[in-house]
């Protein structure tokens, strides 16, 4: 029996499926959910690995890290056009949490080179190497981690999306199941 705010293990297995089902990015909703979500999982690992949230936690959104518009002869193109995938597998990838990431709006103070604190869709669609650069001057673990190596592949493609989404996913899991002890 659960009591009070546990959960079961059902329970993190149901709003997992139905987060990796999810099209965060899709719609302007989605993206605000995205945020939501991204902000607890980043202030929870931070709380857990001791750091402190910074107080301009507010002062974030979620970004599509694979533009939703790629440019004819792009680095994008190239990875992402590369693969034989229907529409459906694209949107899905394209628009899942686990193609996500939380950046500030404002400096962060880590060399953030976003000015006046406003992203632009030059940002958005900027390469993956400069991404990555940005994302590793991001106080948000989830998202400076991705200035790190990815391990075999350097490359933001389908395989590196479907291995943050479990990421993202297994927090979810901990962040709901650790509740039991609280």
């Amino acid at each position: 029996s659960v009591v009070g705010t546990s959960f079961v293990d059902e329970d993190v297995k149901s709003l997992k499926g139905s987060i990796d089902e999810y099209k965060f990015g899709a719609t302007v909703g989605g993206k605000k959910l995205a945020t939501a979500l991204l902000k607890r999982l980043n202030a929870y690992m931070m709380l857990h690995l001791g750091d402190t949230i910074p107080e301009n936690i507010d002062a974030t959104a979620a970004e599509l890290i694979l533009p939703e518009k790629i440019s004819k002869g792009s680095d994008w193109e190239r990875i992402w056009h590369e693969v034989d995938r229907s529409q459906e597998e694209n949107d899905q990838q394209l628009y899942c949490i686990g193609n996500m990431a939380l950046v500030s709006t404002q400096p962060t103070g880590k060399g953030s080179a976003k000015k006046g604190g406003k992203k632009t869709k030059k940002a958005d669609a900027a390469s993956w190497e400069h991404k990555k650069q940005s994302y590793a001057k991001e106080p948000w673990p989830l998202t400076f981690q991705l200035g790190e190596p990815l391990g075999e592949s350097s490359e933001w493609d389908g395989g590196a999306i479907s291995d943050r989404q479990i990421q993202v996913l297994d927090l979810v899991g901990h962040a709901m199941l650790s509740s039991k002890d609280d």
